[in-house]
């Protein structure tokens, strides 16, 4: 008895034509964003959403490897900043910290990132018939403290 007099009493101050969500209040017919998914308010306060992932961000981790962080606001690391992956795809991160005894460098699959001095990455060859490169993250001897350098030498038989 209390429960119908309860939405009886919702229903007459107009708050049937309302929908919460996460904390926050919408009204029937509205369409909004949850992170990457596209939602809408219905009759009766009910919500129904898409939940669609948000498109990842790529970047290189520490030993080469491309991994994926996903919005919205999806945080990682890429061996010297936090970065944070948006809900389009795009990478946001933060002005590099002091990354002496690192090389920034990118992989073969165009992502990038930091890695430790000595590192060896191998790059393969984009032309038929070209010889594969092998990469070092060595010490800058130019500048003590510096980001290192990232030497390649082409390796045929």
């Amino acid at each position: 008895m209390k429960i119908v007099l309860l939405l009886a009493s919702v229903a007459t101050l107009g708050l049937a034509d309302t929908c919460f969500f996460n904390g926050k209040t919408h009204a029937v017919g509205e369409v909004f964003f949850e992170g990457c998914s596209t939602c809408t308010c219905n009759e009766g306060g009910e919500v129904t959403c898409d939940y669609k992932l948000c498109p990842p961000c790529r970047y290189m981790d520490k030993t080469g490897k491309t991994m994926r962080a996903y919005g919205p606001w999806g945080e990682y690391h890429n061996g010297c900043s936090r970065c944070f992956c948006t809900h389009t795809g795009i990478s946001l991160c933060e002005p590099p910290m002091w990354c002496s005894n690192m090389c920034y460098v990118t992989n073969d699959e165009g992502n990038s990132g930091w890695v430790d001095f000595d590192t060896t990455l191998i790059h393969m060859p984009t032309e038929e018939g070209g010889c594969p490169k092998v990469c070092t993250c060595k010490p800058n001897t130019d500048w003590i403290g510096a980001a290192g350098d990232y030497d390649c030498e082409e390796i045929c038989n």
